[in-house]
Formats: structure tokens, sequence, C-alpha cells
């Protein structure tokens, strides 16, 4: 709607000088004097439509851009540092560009807060942050992680629980890399689930809106849900105990 009412008043035909009456002609001269007035308020009205269709152009720029500005997690090792720009491997062995700066948060793999400083190529860290249009990820937060402890690396991914089960042990979980996917996850007595510090927490601690880290594989080849191996989940928090009366 925004760009329909910028198109119409690009487009639309300015009379503001309708009512200007027309200069005589000098005698002897057949070329009429310029009208200082109207060229000024030409030259507004370029201005104006240059602005206008600036303004076009932007937010044409968004709808043709839809994954710029989007949330994502990345996960990966490190293999290049240079400055605040950090290319990252991620699951699938391709390489992503991580852009820092002095506010992005570090947290060491004991969930303690780190620096840019123990960020080092090799190590195996978890990226979150924002795309931007070259590709790249404005990083706003970086968790310190150990790829082995976690399986096979090509059966991880981040997503947010969107649909939990109280009935059976079971999820649906978005991953941050697709928003347009959702995992059907089944649960069982071994499906190994923590929370960032590595201590052991119940199925009934996992919640609707919360981030985690999914291990997983097929069900089945012919299922489209899929069994957790591990989960780990990045937004719990441990209850406050309750003081005694």
């Amino acid at each position: 709607m925004t760009i329909l009412l910028l198109l119409f008043f690009l487009f639309r035909p300015l009379n503001i000088f309708a009512a200007t009456p027309t200069p005589t002609s000098v005698a002897n001269d057949p070329t009429p004097a310029a009208d200082p007035t109207k060229t000024s308020g030409l030259d507004e009205i370029k201005k104006i439509r240059e602005a206008v269709q600036q303004k076009v152009q932007e937010k044409l720029a968004e709808i043709s851009n839809p994954e710029v500005n989007q949330k994502r997690g990345i996960i990966g090792k490190i293999t290049k540092i240079d400055g605040l720009e950090i290319t990252l491997e991620d699951n699938l062995l391709t390489s992503r560009k991580l852009s820092l700066t002095n506010d992005t948060v570090v947290i060491g793999i004991n969930k303690n807060k780190s620096n840019l400083e123990s960020l080092k190529v090799g190590v195996e860290i978890l990226a979150m942050g924002y795309t931007t249009e070259d590709g790249s990820l404005d990083t706003k937060r970086i968790v310190i992680v150990d790829l082995k402890t976690i399986a096979d690396p090509l059966n991880v991914t981040v997503g947010k629980i969107v649909d939990i089960s109280r009935a059976s042990p079971v999820f649906v979980l978005i991953p941050s890399s697709d928003k347009n996917t959702q995992y059907q996850i089944k649960t069982d007595a071994k499906t190994e689930i923590t929370q960032l510090q590595k201590n052991k927490i119940s199925f009934s601690d996992l919640k609707n809106g919360q981030r985690t880290i999914l291990v997983f594989k097929p069900e089945s080849k012919t299922s489209k849900s899929f069994y957790a191996t591990k989960i780990i989940n990045l937004d719990y928090q441990t209850p406050t105990p309750t003081p005694k009366s």
C-alpha cells in the first residue's frame, strides 16, 4: 500500500501553475521572458519527484530482498579471523561471513561471559544475529560449543520450539535457517536433554518459544518425522527456589 501511494504521488499530474497567467510577449522579442517563480517551482517538483523515486526504490529493494535483517543462528568452526570479520565453516562445509562489533556478546563453553580474544581459528561456535544485504551475519551473540559432544554435525540445527505436546514426547521445531520448514521431533527415554551448561533437564522443561540446538535423524526413510538424540536448550532458566515460610 505504501508503494502504491508513493507511485501515485510520483506520477500524478501536477497542475500547481494552472492559475498563473501567461506572460505577455515583449514587442519585437519572439522569446518570452523566463518566469523565475515557475523555474523555482519546477526545481522543487523535480526534487520532490527524485525523493519519492528514491523511497520507491528502497521499498522495492526491501521486497526483493526478504532475507535481509532476518534472525539467524549458524553453527560451525572458525576458519579465519580478520579483525572483527570471521569466516565460519558451517555444518554443510559452506563458508559463512560473520560481522562482529565490540558489543558482540561472547559466551564461553561453560556459559560464562567471555571476550572476543577467546575466539580462535578452530574454535566451534554458535553465532546468532541478523542477515545483511551482502549475505553475512550481523552477529550479536556467540556461544562457544563443542560439536563432538553433540554427535554428527550434519544432523544439527538451531531452531525454536513452536508446538509441544503434553500427551506424548513430541514437539515441532522451526529451524532458524528456514522459517518455512517445520520438523516434527519425537523423543524417548534415550534422548539426552540438557541446558547449555550440560546439566540434564526433562522433556517437561521444554516450552514453546525456546531456542534449542537439536541433534536429530530421520525416524525412517519414508517418515516425515525425526528422532532427537540430543536437545540442548539455549533458553532454559534454572527455577528460583521457593523460600521456606
